[in-house]
């Protein structure tokens, strides 16, 4: 498989995670917060903001290791 189908492959899942996470952390926070989705957000920001810098480190780490194996 060459690089860029890897590359693709690996954005796709990491937007998948992104997403399921997201998802997830929301519903927690909006059940935890009383059924408020503003309360939910505003309190759960952070998580989610932390969330996509992870996501994002681990395809351009991904992206920085494929390109040195060339």
């Amino acid at each position: 498989m060459d690089d860029k189908k890897k590359l693709r492959r690996m954005a796709i899942w990491m937007i998948t995670i992104f997403a399921t996470a997201f998802a997830i952390v929301l519903t927690v926070l909006y059940l935890v917060a009383g059924n408020n989705i503003v309360l939910a957000l505003v309190s759960g920001w952070w998580l989610i903001l932390i969330l996509a810098v992870i996501c994002l480190a681990a395809y351009f780490g991904y992206k920085m290791y494929i390109g040195r194996k060339k």
